[in-house]
């Protein structure tokens, strides 16, 4: 922490730290709500550092880079197109940066969606309990880990326990940073609930059918997804090498007579059997991982 705090004061210090601080406020929610186990400031010291040293090190190599060349532009051009570079680079590279909390943040809400019939099983169990709204959240905070959805109930924890706030406005900080809006209706709902003080067993039923069928629904589309892929990976991984082989002995057969190849068969045989098919499926599995993520809880 002591790391990050430096960094901050460092980016603070040279003055872009003050700039995107003031630009940036609503990075705060998708760099808590997304997981990162990162401060606001911290990230804000990287946003600012991590560029800048980039585009640095890019203005350096590719000035160097002409000079090696030997390239016969003038040293004021090539520290013109130097200059280009660097910042192309530290716009990149600043644009990534703000992405990723942005990108885990929307990858997060999908994972929590699967996880939400495992909280209203808990949830349910805790409301037939007759526990007060207040306890049930402390206990799903210590249930966390199991549910696999710890952010929202470590923020509803930190509002209860340090901060003395009631559980009204725990709600509202939880909702403020989940990625998930079916988590944030359910939070809004125990909201109102706890307000009341009845109806939570009946809500926590009605919700989880309505769960069950939205899981359901996901299933089937993933097993139709699945099924189109296993006839590409057929098709591609095992179709493709034959067909290949079947078109080069065909089109290179009486040794070159009917066409004589700028590559050597051999050599296209090979590319596509061990570079092409292998990339391919590896392209597959990931989008296949994918889509099982979404179903998979």
């Amino acid at each position: 922490m002591s790391f990050i705090l430096s960094l901050y004061k460092i980016s603070r210090t040279i003055g872009l730290g003050k700039i995107y601080e003031t630009r940036l406020p609503w990075l705060r929610r998708y760099i808590k709500g997304s997981g990162m186990r990162i401060p606001y400031e911290g990230y804000i010291a990287l946003i600012t550092l991590i560029p800048l040293i980039i585009s640095i090190l890019a203005f350096i190599l590719s000035y160097n880079l002409h000079l090696v060349a030997g390239t016969v532009l003038p040293p004021f051009i090539s520290i013109i197109l130097s200059s280009i570079i660097s910042i192309i680079a530290y716009l990149l590279a600043l644009t990534i940066l703000i992405l990723i909390p942005v990108m885990k943040f929307r990858s997060r809400g999908e994972l929590i969606d699967i996880k939400i019939p495992i909280l209203q099983s808990y949830l349910a169990t805790l409301a037939l309990s007759g526990m007060s709204s207040e306890r049930i959240l402390l206990r799903l905070y210590e249930l966390r880990k199991l549910i696999g959805i710890d952010i929202e109930f470590e923020e509803i924890a930190k509002s209860l326990l340090l901060r003395g706030e009631d559980v009204t406005k725990a709600l509202d900080r939880a909702i403020e940073i989940t990625p998930s809006s079916r988590l944030a209706t359910i939070l809004a709902a125990l909201k109102g609930l706890a307000t009341t003080g009845t109806g939570l067993v009946d809500y926590v039923r009605m919700s989880f059918t309505e769960s069950l069928s939205v899981l359901e629904t996901k299933a089937r589309m993933a097993y139709s997804s699945l099924s189109i892929l296993i006839e590409v990976f057929i098709s591609l991984t095992v179709l493709l090498p034959v067909v290949v082989l079947l078109v080069v002995i065909a089109l290179f057969s009486f040794g070159g007579a009917l066409y004589r190849p700028p590559i050597h068969p051999k050599i296209i045989v090979g590319l596509v059997s061990f570079i092409v098919v292998p990339f391919v499926s590896l392209g597959l599995l990931v989008v296949v991982d994918s889509i099982l993520s979404k179903v998979r809880p």
